[in-house]
């Protein structure tokens, strides 16, 4: 996760604890992707955010899908 902070911060704690959840959710990694960028700039409303994720290949092959977002300019 990559991102330009507005007024908040995110706590590395509870960042943790959020993407240790995923565990228990039988989705694909691009929904996983899509989940976390919107749930982070829902609460944050960053300037901008890039989330990758980098998950374990699976028949050999790494998929590595991305969100990213810009804050339009005002």
């Amino acid at each position: 996760i990559d991102y330009e902070p507005d007024r908040f911060c995110v706590e590395s704690k509870s960042l943790k604890v959020y993407l240790g959840a995923f565990r228990q959710f039988p989705e694909f990694h691009e929904a996983s992707v899509n989940r976390i960028a919107n749930d982070l700039i829902d609460l944050l409303k960053p300037r901008y955010i890039k989330v990758q994720g980098r998950f374990t290949p699976r028949g050999g092959i790494p998929f590595w899908p991305a969100a990213e977002w810009h804050q339009r300019k005002k």
